[in-house]
């Protein structure tokens, strides 16, 4: 696991000579560890990790690297600032390529090799991705209106709880994977009041025009019972009766399949890790 240790702007920079580390990455908790640690992997890097515990304090790293030239890396979840064009880039600034690092763990692959290990002879041969594909895409249409008001909410500044950390309560029930229409409409309705139809207006505009999928572009926690109600109801299918809590989902994702390399959303992150390499090579640091 990620380091947990404060030092000064030189102490942060030695830290990967103390590891015998190319880089060091600090990150805003420990929950995202592995994810970070395969793609710097599939970088080729050597990367040393340190936890900062929280946003403010990989706020403050990365202001280290905008305003004293700090030569290390931040990594963290990109959230809605991509896609509402708030983002300052950098080289050194590494961010997911959807709202969360969940949204590109929970692969198709993944899931389906999921279910088929745990369901084991019973479901041996069998291939649920064309139906996971299909329910990814529903379940992100479905709860298109959710995140158009969480976005405004953000893009706005109206300090309003459009969202919790799950989407149980937009479900028909528990264990369904199906959102219930009525559900969010109702949801959405309290919420109306705080904004003009200008300012959805606008937030749709920009949704619009964004080239990933809503699956990229919605709150990552949102999606995990989702996911585990996915696994729980196809191994429910072949009568396998195996609890599934949500705090399983990232641990088993995280033992990651061959797969996950060659997802296009990976790649394009493990790409920019990539020139990380140019910046930090023995070459680059005698300039």
């Amino acid at each position: 696991m990620p380091e947990k240790l404060e030092h000064s702007i030189e102490g942060n920079e030695s830290l990967k000579l103390f590891y015998n580390a190319e880089l060091t990455v600090f990150l805003e908790g420990d929950e995202e560890f592995h994810f970070w640690k395969k793609l710097f992997e599939l970088a080729n890097i050597n990367a040393h990790f340190v936890n900062v515990h929280g946003s403010s304090n990989l706020k403050t790293k990365t202001d280290s690297i905008l305003n004293k030239k700090a030569k290390f890396v931040v990594a963290y979840d990109a959230h809605y600032d991509v896609v509402l064009k708030k983002s300052t880039e950098h080289e050194q600034i590494i961010r997911t390529y959807g709202h969360s690092f969940e949204n590109s763990l929970f692969t198709t692959s993944k899931i389906n090799s999921l279910i088929c290990n745990i369901g084991s002879i019973k479901a041996q041969g069998q291939d649920y991705k064309a139906n996971i594909n299909s329910w990814k895409k529903e379940f992100s249409e479905d709860m298109t209106q959710i995140l158009i008001y969480d976005i405004a909410n953000n893009y706005y500044d109206k300090g309003l709880r459009v969202t919790n950390d799950s989407c149980e309560q937009f479900l028909e029930n528990n264990t369904s994977l199906k959102v219930d229409k009525k559900k969010v409409s109702d949801h959405i309705d309290q919420f109306k009041q705080y904004f003009t139809e200008k300012e959805i207006s606008t937030v749709k505009n920009i949704l619009n025009k964004s080239t990933k999928s809503n699956w990229f572009n919605l709150k990552g926690k949102l999606l995990k019972r989702g996911v585990r109600n996915v696994i729980y109801n196809y191994l429910g299918e072949i009568d396998i009766n195996r609890k599934i809590t949500d705090n399983d989902l990232i641990p088993r994702f995280s033992e990651f399949d061959n797969q996950f390399q060659d997802e296009p959303d990976v790649k394009a992150v493990v790409e920019k890790i990539k020139k990380l390499k140019l910046i930090f090579s023995p070459t680059a640091s005698q300039t």
